[in-house]
């Protein structure tokens, strides 16, 4: 890495350089990173579409749905889709909005996740005992998956983001430029 100093003082360029602390992306890294991002949207798309027919534990193809459920699953795609795009497109100024709405919704997650394992503890009181706590677990393991799944999304958003960060070099033609200055001997 070059230094530039001047008179001892640290120019602007170096103290860019010294910002970049995540130097590990690489453009293998950014396109890996980006299909996991479509993939995991896809899945995360589908649970939600597919949670407006799950109702009470049974899948209701017959279902008329609020218009409140609607409009939160509508959202929710909506938001989903906009942060692929984001990504995908590697949007400078976005990519950060993108980190902040995944941000929100990796808390939502954790909430909708804790809520469905109080939602499967309650509904099991019905069940054997024995039967019930392998009910508990089971919701556990599912929410631990989502939940888990969803920082691996963000971990490949922050990838995204660290590579639209890095400075690029690019290559010039023609040999560098050299100036001499010389002194007026007069």
């Amino acid at each position: 890495m070059w230094v530039y100093k001047k008179n001892g003082v640290e120019t602007k360029k170096e103290k860019e350089a010294k910002m970049v602390v995540f130097v590990t992306a690489t453009p293998c890294r950014v396109t890996t990173a980006k299909v996991l991002v479509l993939a995991l949207t896809v899945l995360f798309c589908a649970i939600y579409i597919g949670s407006l027919f799950f109702k009470n534990g049974y899948f209701v193809l017959s279902h008329t749905f609020s218009l409140t459920e609607i409009l939160v699953v509508a959202v929710v795609v909506a938001l989903e889709i906009l942060l692929t795009v984001i990504v995908l497109l590697e949007c400078k100024c976005l990519i950060l909005v993108a980190l902040i709405i995944l941000g929100i919704m990796l808390f939502l997650t954790t909430l909708e996740a804790n809520y469905a394992f109080l939602v499967f503890a309650i509904g099991s009181y019905s069940v054997y005992g024995s039967d019930a706590i392998f009910y508990c677990i089971g919701a556990e393991i599912v929410c631990l998956i989502i939940v888990a799944v969803y920082y691996i999304r963000y971990y490949c958003i922050l990838t995204v983001y660290r590579w639209t960060r890095v400075p690029r070099v690019s290559a010039r033609a023609g040999p560098p430029n050299i100036s001499v200055h010389t002194a007026n001997l007069h």
